[in-house]
């Protein structure tokens, strides 16, 4: 895998001033999570910032003793980062060693030169490997050793964060009043419909809340059903039949879910579709097993799409372009 190496700077929750352990205190599970003060990032991903609303993994470690970090967090990454988490290895070692040590062991995972070790401080932690959780609010869920990271509290973050693509859940994060509390809870658990009858009875000063929530609601599904229509009209069945399902379960009684139950019904009748359909989430894992270089696997999922069954299909002329590429 090619790595993208991106110069940027994040910007921290801490104060401007101020020694960093002084907050030690304040930064319990609940609190506000420093992010790192970052000078480079070496990423296959998205920059850090253009992941609010995501969880994190925040692993802070030197690099002559993180070769033994590389498996687990690559399992991480593989694991969860299409339902919305972000793993990041965090290092203040030098930039020369930071480079050798990506290049040495090629991690899936971001790897983050913060040469101030300003995050790590804050929280503090005094020990290598130290690790955090941070839910999509930006808010620590955990905190603790490197070497045992509680899956269970990711999988808990990560039923509210963000995410991107065709199959992603229609998840909303609103600040919103706590007298709308339920709202929130079902706007971050993609319970649309719930979420919009909820914010129609608003009242009082909550009403100006709820008016701009509902707008954000229905440009989302406005924008997912002509994402839906267009991935239709250039007969990517795949794509269309993720984002009509998306709708359909998310907001089945608003008009865009309707007219994507229409759509699936229709959809359901074509054969040739079906099989696009069918062989797109073979290409999907088949991809992913490459990015893995599991070459194995892509291999037996993509050989099965070449087949007679699928002639004349063009996730058949994908599969072959990339049995080609592995050749």
């Amino acid at each position: 895998m090619r790595y993208l190496l991106i110069l940027m700077v994040v910007a921290t929750s801490l104060p401007a001033q101020g020694d960093p352990a002084s907050t030690a205190e304040r930064l319990r599970v609940g609190d506000d999570a420093p992010m790192p003060d970052a000078e480079l990032v070496f990423a296959s991903f998205k920059h850090l910032d253009e992941c609010r609303g995501k969880a994190f993994v925040f692993v802070y470690f030197v690099t002559e003793n993180g070769r033994s970090l590389v498996r687990p967090l690559n399992a991480l990454h593989d694991k969860y980062h299409e339902e919305g988490l972000v793993v990041c290895a965090v290092t203040h070692r030098s930039e020369e060693q930071v480079e050798a040590f990506v290049k040495r062991n090629r991690p899936r995972f971001a790897v983050i030169y913060e040469p101030s070790n300003l995050s790590m401080g804050s929280y503090p932690f005094t020990f290598w490997p130290a690790a955090a959780i941070v839910d999509p609010r930006g808010k620590i869920a955990w905190k603790g050793s490197g070497s045992g990271i509680p899956v269970a509290t990711i999988k808990k973050v990560l039923k509210t964060a963000r995410l991107v693509g065709p199959n992603a859940p229609l998840r909303i994060i609103a600040r919103l009043p706590k007298s709308l509390k339920s709202a929130s809870k079902a706007l971050e658990t993609a319970k649309l419909d719930v979420a919009l009858k909820l914010l129609g009875k608003a009242r009082g000063d909550d009403r100006e809340f709820a008016k701009e929530t509902i707008k954000e609601i229905e440009t989302l599904l406005r924008d997912k059903l002509e994402a839906a229509q267009k991935a239709e009209a250039g007969e990517d069945w795949y794509r269309a039949h993720l984002i009509h399902s998306r709708l359909v379960k998310h907001a089945p009684k608003s008009g865009q879910g309707r007219k994507a139950a229409v759509a699936l019904k229709r959809m359901g009748t074509d054969r040739r579709i079906k099989l696009e359909v069918e062989a797109g989430a073979a290409l999907k894992d088949a991809r992913a097993a490459m990015n893995r270089r599991d070459w194995k696997l892509a291999k037996k999922l993509l050989e099965p799409l070449v087949k007679r069954k699928y002639e004349g299909t063009k996730a058949a002329e994908k599969a072959q372009r990339l049995l080609n590429s592995m050749k």
